[in-house]
């Protein structure tokens, strides 16, 4: 068992800590995320390669497990390495702005919403071809209106606008098919002659 000492007040105040945590000789693996939790089930992240969790202190639920997966989930995504040089003023994607706008699906997820309409929502609000181009001032945006969501009656009119934004989507696609399909016997055509 640790303990810390500590002064609050004048007093000196003895606090548990918990037990030094123990690891076998000769472990052979290396850790993404190691966190040290206390007594009264307080973590903080001792070791965090993702950056999620750093400085800061929470008891772990079932959230903190979501978002462990929408890392994993999209890591792969921004570890790609381009086949051609990027252009001078498109966004450079590394971990940190991939897990820069993770939160963000992580609470859209809570709510129910459907990763794909709530991307084409942030592509259409902002004039977007990927996640990775929000600026920290979108983010911040889209934070506080995903926070107020927790208003039944604001999540029910933003599944509403989702639902059509989803409608748009689903219509410019089938335009698009159908506007190729034209195309190809044109193509064919000219081709044969």
């Amino acid at each position: 068992m640790e303990y810390s000492q500590s002064e609050e007040g004048g007093k000196k105040t003895v606090k548990k800590i918990g037990l030094a945590p123990v690891q076998r000789e000769g472990m052979e693996y290396e850790f993404t995320v190691f966190y040290d939790i206390d007594i009264n089930h307080v973590a903080t992240a001792s070791k965090d390669r993702t950056s999620l969790f750093d400085n800061k202190y929470f008891t772990p639920s079932q959230e903190t497990g979501i978002i462990l997966i929408n890392w994993l989930n999209n890591a792969p995504d921004a570890l790609q390495i381009p086949k051609t040089a990027p252009a001078a003023n498109s966004p450079k994607v590394t971990r940190n702005s991939s897990t820069r706008y993770a939160d963000l699906f992580i609470v859209a997820n809570a709510l129910k919403l459907s990763d794909e309409d709530y991307k084409y929502y942030c592509y259409q609000r902002y004039g977007l071809h990927s996640m990775a181009e929000l600026t920290d001032g979108q983010i911040a945006e889209q934070v506080k209106l995903l926070d107020s969501l927790k208003k039944p009656e604001r999540l029910t009119a933003f599944r509403d606008i989702l639902k059509g934004i989803e409608n748009d989507r689903l219509a410019a696609q089938v335009a698009q098919n159908a506007a190729a399909a034209t195309q190809v016997p044109t193509a064919i055509a000219h081709t044969v002659q």
